[in-house]
């Protein structure tokens, strides 16, 4: 069985997994180092930067909320 990456957040655990997406970064770390780096914080929420591998697409899942959210709509990437 695959370990579930999970990731301690301000005392919160929070686990991640989805059989269609792919955690950027994760997997090229060490698992110690990727549990601290990850995720990125915006307003007091925690997103993880993901990539649908049956789409094809990047997106950000917000442990929060539970919603995935495609790049081209989180906030904190500034638009041309």
């Amino acid at each position: 069985m695959k370990d579930i990456p999970t990731f301690t957040i301000d005392g919160k655990t929070f686990k991640f997994w989805h059989t269609d997406y792919i955690i950027l970064k994760y997997n090229s770390m060490p698992p110690d180092e990727a549990a601290k780096t990850l995720p990125l914080k915006w307003q007091n929420k925690h997103y993880l930067h993901v990539v649908n591998q049956v789409k094809g697409e990047y997106e950000y899942y917000c442990f929060e909320s539970g919603l995935f959210i495609s790049e081209e709509d989180v906030p904190w990437i500034l638009k041309p």
